[in-house]
C-alpha cells in the first residue's frame, strides 16, 4: 500500500494534483438490487450479501474503465542491489544447487535495466527507485550514484570516474565531490519531498541526525527546512480548529524543530546532542497550541504595516 501511494505522489508530482476526488458508495435502489428482492419481503439491508457482490461488480468494471483511459505512461519502479546479492526466487522443494546453475541466476530487474543501456533504447516512462535509508551504508551511497551517473551499462561503470575504478560506491561519491558538504543529504530529502509528507520527511531527517551521518547539522537544516515544514502550518490550523490561521517563518521553523526533537526523544537523543543546530522555544510552542492566544496574535503584518504608513501620511501637524 505505500508504495502504491509512493508511485501515486510520483505522477501527481508530474502531471500535477489530481482533476476529481471520487468516492464509490453502494445504492440500495439500484434496478439489479430491487430485482433480486421484488419476489421476496425483504428489504436491501437484509440482503448484505447482494450489496456486496453487486457494489464489487460495479467497483470492477469503474476500474477497469479508468485503467482503460488512464493516462500513459504509467509509473514504474525500479529496484536496485549491490553487485550479487539480488533475490532468488525458487520453490521449498528446489535442489539449491540447480537453482544457482540455472543461466538466470544472475540476472534481474536492475541488471537488465543496465543491459537495456547498452543499446541506449529509447523510450519514455515515469519512473522512480526505491528510498533508502543512510544506515545501509554502500545501498545508499549507490543510490545516490543512479542519481549522477546517467545510463550506467554495468556496475564498474558506475564504480569507474575519470577511467580509474573505486573500490566502493562512498569512495566513487567523493572522488565526484558529492560528500564533501552534505550535499547528498540535502539532495535526498529534496528529493523525498517529491513523494513524501511533511511527517516522513522529519523522520528522514532525524534518522540522519541519529545515525550521526552529518558532518555540519545546521548547514542541512538550513537548506531543507522549508520542505521539512510541510504540513506544519496545515496542522496548526486542524489542531486549533482556525482554518484561517496563519504563522510566520520563525513560528513555522520552531514547530517544526519541536516535531523533530519529539522523534528524537522517541530515540533517546535530543537536538542539544547536535552542535550549532537550533534549539526549539517551548514557551513559543506552548503559546502556538493555545487557541486564544493564537487568536490574538492571528493578524496580517504586512497588511497591518501598510495601513499604519497610509494613516500616518494622513495626520497633520496639530
Amino acid at each position: 500500500m505505500m508504495q502504491n501511494y509512493l508511485d501515486a505522489v510520483s505522477l501527481c508530482k508530474w502531471f500535477g494534483y489530481p482533476d476529481f476526488f471520487i468516492t464509490f458508495t453502494c445504492n440500495p435502489t439500484w434496478p439489479e438490487v430491487r430485482s433480486s428482492l421484488k419476489d421476496t419481503t425483504l428489504n436491501a439491508e437484509d440482503r448484505p450479501d447482494i450489496l456486496c457482490r453487486l457494489l464489487k461488480i460495479k467497483l470492477d468494471a469503474l476500474i477497469k474503465d479508468l485503467r482503460h483511459n488512464a493516462r500513459h505512461p504509467s509509473m514504474m519502479r525500479l529496484p536496485f542491489h549491490l553487485p550479487n546479492p539480488q533475490q532468488v526466487i525458487y520453490d521449498a522443494n528446489d535442489d539449491i544447487d540447480n537453482v544457482l546453475n540455472q543461466p538466470s541466476i544472475a540476472s534481474s530487474m536492475f541488471t537488465s535495466w543496465m543491459e537495456c543501456n547498452k543499446p541506449r533504447e529509447v523510450g519514455y516512462s515515469i519512473s522512480r527507485i526505491h528510498s533508502v535509508s543512510p544506515n545501509l551504508g554502500e545501498t545508499y551511497f549507490l543510490r545516490i550514484l543512479l542519481n549522477k551517473v546517467k545510463g550506467p551499462k554495468s556496475f564498474e561503470e558506475i564504480h569507474m570516474v575519470n577511467g580509474e575504478i573505486c573500490p566502493s560506491f562512498i569512495d566513487v561519491c567523493y572522488a565526484l565531490s558529492l560528500l564533501d558538504d552534505d550535499k547528498e543529504y540535502i539532495e535526498a530529502i529534496k528529493e523525498a519531498s517529491q513523494y513524501g509528507s511533511g511527517y516522513y520527511l522529519r523522520f528522514f531527517f532525524a534518522t540522519m541526525l541519529l545515525s550521526h551521518s552529518l558532518s555540519s547539522p545546521d548547514v542541512v537544516w538550513e537548506n531543507t527546512w522549508v520542505y521539512l515544514s510541510d504540513e506544519i502550518l496545515y496542522t496548526q490550523q486542524q489542531r486549533l480548529k482556525s482554518p484561517g490561521l496563519s504563522l510566520n517563518e520563525d513560528q513555522i521553523k520552531n514547530l517544526t524543530l519541536f516535531e523533530i526533537e519529539q522523534i528524537l526523544l522517541r530515540n533517546n537523543s535530543s537536538l542539544k546532542k547536535f552542535t550549532r543546530m537550533p534549539l526549539p522555544d517551548a514557551d513559543s510552542v506552548s503559546s502556538s497550541n493555545n487557541h486564544l492566544i493564537s487568536e490574538e496574535l492571528d493578524y496580517d503584518i504586512p497588511n497591518l504595516k501598510n495601513e499604519f504608513n497610509r494613516l500616518c501620511i494622513a495626520l497633520t501637524s496639530e
